[in-house]
């Protein structure tokens, strides 16, 4: 053979070896470990979520605060008018002159003299003149429908 002749050799592949078969102490430690991760995984989710719905409060009521200041602050149109009256009030108060009050004396109520009554004259009105009916029959107006019918029209 020469030195330049390959052999082929066949691949050999790694056997995988298996785990070793868990004792049943170790299973029952790997059941309680599970469990507490669970547990403790349960309850620092409810943290977290406690958190998250305390600070939306927060928020929540901080937004409420700003809004009702502004809202304080803010006259609504109703607020203007009520003060464009009060200031319409106080200037017809400020401008009429103050009269000296004067005390008025009752006026003592008479019975109504009796209404004399006058004839209405009478108009005559011009008498109508009678309507004359037509002497031939007025057509009632038809519509042609697909399909060769006639029909009356609804105009």
């Amino acid at each position: 053979m020469s030195d330049y002749q390959i052999f082929e050799a066949e691949e050999v592949k790694p056997v995988k070896k298996g785990r070793k078969a868990m004792t049943e102490e170790r299973k029952q430690a790997v059941k309680l470990q599970l469990a507490k991760g669970r547990e403790k995984a349960l309850e620092n989710r409810r943290k977290k979520a406690s958190l998250k719905k305390l600070e939306k409060e927060e928020e929540h009521n901080e937004i409420e605060m700003r809004l009702k200041e502004k809202i304080k602050n803010k006259k609504t149109s109703n607020d203007l008018q009520e003060e464009i009256n009060e200031l319409k009030k106080q200037l017809l108060k400020a401008t009429t002159p103050k009269e000296p009050e004067t005390v008025k004396e009752p006026v003592k109520k008479t019975a109504p003299e009796p209404v004399k009554e006058q004839p209405v004259p009478v108009k005559e009105q011009p008498v109508p003149e009678p309507v004359q009916k037509p002497t031939s029959p007025i057509p009632i107006p038809r519509k042609l429908v697909y399909g060769g019918t006639f029909k009356p029209a609804l105009w």
